[in-house]
C-alpha cells in the first residue's frame, strides 16, 4: 500500500510504503485537520475504517487502550 503526499502542493511522491497490521490515517483521527496524503492501494487490501466519535467512545471506555 501506497502513501503519498501531493494536496498542497499537487505533486505526487512516495513517503511511505504499508505492510499487513500497519495503519494511517490516525492524526486526522485524533485532531481533525483534514488529511494531508492520500493512500493508494497497490494489492487487494482489507481495510476499515473508524469514525471519529467512535474512536472518541472507545478511548473513553477503554482509556488502557487510547494509550
Amino acid at each position: 500500500m501506497q502513501h503519498a503526499l501531493g494536496h498542497d502542493t499537487g505533486v505526487e511522491r512516495q513517503v511511505n510504503e504499508l505492510s499487513a497490521g500497519q495503519f494511517f490515517g490516525e492524526m486526522s483521527l485524533l485532531t481533525g485537520e483534514p488529511r494531508q496524503a492520500t493512500v493508494v492501494a497497490l494489492t487487494d487490501v482489507e481495510c476499515y475504517r473508524l469514525g471519529a466519535e467512535p474512536f472518541r467512545r472507545l478511548c473513553q471506555l477503554r482509556p488502557d487502550q487510547a494509550e
